[in-house]
């Protein structure tokens, strides 16, 4: 297995579907149903954007699975300090390929490519219904610091 940037928007669109699948099945009012079109433009944006990484995990030379981060800048104001951060927008590795150790060599790229910019935390986000992938991030070694709480009016 074999991780490196992707530039390929058509092939993070196709790699995103089970993951877009998965956000709409649990939140539909939320999620757009899987749009191949609108996704790849999406990530073609991102692409053209310095700030967005992208790295796919290969096997021979099919993608895999992929990642998508973003690094983030935040000034210093009343209430804290700057913070400079990796934020991992998406991680998705494809249900035939998974256990693979495809996801953690991307989280490991991740991680790597932080400390070479300088940058001390990466952070992500996860919906409470994703349990492996909890579980995934812990075994990784990340923490809670945030509970996000809504309700519908």
């Amino acid at each position: 297995m074999d991780i490196r940037p992707i530039y390929d928007a058509s092939a993070l669109a196709r790699l995103n579907r089970p993951l877009q699948d998965l956000h709409v099945q649990h939140y539909p009012g939320i999620y757009k149903p899987y749009d191949e079109a609108a996704i790849t433009d999406y990530f073609l944006t991102c692409l053209a954007d310095d700030s967005y990484l992208h790295w796919a995990a290969y096997k021979s030379e099919t993608p895999i699975g992929y990642l998508q981060a973003q690094i983030i800048q935040k000034p210093e104001n009343a209430f804290g300090y700057p913070q400079h951060s990796l934020h991992v927008h998406q991680l998705m590795v494809d249900a035939a390929h998974r256990r693979s150790g495809a996801a953690t060599l991307l989280m490991k790229t991740a991680k790597e490519a932080a400390q070479q910019r300088g940058i001390h935390r990466i952070d992500l986000t996860v919906r409470d219904f994703n349990e492996a992938a909890i579980a995934f991030y812990k075994s990784l070694g990340y923490k809670t610091d945030m509970l996000r709480v809504w309700m519908e009016v």
